[in-house]
């Protein structure tokens, strides 16, 4: 009877998101507890590892996320760690193993930009569309950066056709504008935008988004604000050639 309390107790944390530590001490007691009842228990072995990743506690998540073999959220889990901890060639094949058996999965954006990074610039954009097919929620954060990437994208293969620079800034403003994004998510959406107008020519608008993206994650973008603002002190001496930032779902 006890252990059929232990695992209901479980399935409910399980089915919310733990975000206050007082709440996550409780879950993650319970879900030992069950472990200890049944060790290959998938909710309590998916939940310490999928709330371990959440706290960047990655040592901690890797051995609950394994033992999950190949489970869909075990093996895409594992991927971003590999990506995070520099480990690409193993990523890579966490993400083809995870696509294989879900060819529509959110995590053919961290293919397509393994892919991306390696210069296979053809099979990284299938692989941004087939992610643009997941079933993800059209405004949540992991479709914003999709978008993102594929507003990169497209500013990539064209570099020098006016089409795709208003479709790419187009789709960077949408989100900049109409949703309250903060930090990193924002501040990338920004320094993009802002990229779209240097080219352009739209300095005066290029200099406020450089600006905004410096603020919102000076660890990233402040270097670049600050070479965008040499550059238009002295065009001639400085070059500036801004790239587009592509972002991991988050």
């Amino acid at each position: 009877m006890c252990a059929i309390v232990v695992l209901i107790v479980v399935s409910c944390y399980a089915a919310r998101t733990v975000s206050r530590n007082q709440d996550w001490q409780s879950a993650e007691s319970l879900y030992f507890s069950s472990l200890k009842l049944y060790p290959n228990h998938e909710i309590a072995l998916n939940g310490l590892g999928k709330q371990y990743y959440h706290n960047q506690q990655y040592d901690k998540a890797r051995p609950f996320l394994e033992a999950l073999g190949d489970d869909e959220d075990g093996l895409y889990l594992l991927g971003k760690i590999a990506m995070t901890e520099g480990r690409s060639v193993e990523a890579l094949d966490l993400f083809f193993r995870l696509t294989e058996q879900h060819p529509f999965h959110i995590g053919n954006n961290e293919l397509a930009l393994l892919l991306w990074q390696m210069g296979n610039k053809e099979a990284a954009e299938m692989r941004f569309l087939k992610a643009n097919s997941a079933p993800i929620l059209v405004n949540s954060l992991e479709k914003i950066a999709l978008l993102n990437n594929i507003g990169c994208m497209a500013l990539y293969r064209h570099n020098n056709i006016r089409l795709p620079n208003q479709l790419a800034k187009d789709m960077f403003d949408q989100f900049v504008q109409t949703h309250e994004l903060k930090g990193s998510m924002a501040a990338t959406l920004s320094a993009n935008l802002a990229s779209v107008y240097f080219r352009e020519g739209v300095l005066d608008k290029a200099n406020a988004f450089y600006e905004q993206a410096g603020r919102l994650d000076p660890a990233k973008f402040q270097a670049v604000e600050e070479e965008f603002k040499k550059h238009l002190a002295s065009p001639m001496k400085h070059s500036f050639a801004p790239e587009c930032t592509m972002a991991l779902s988050p």
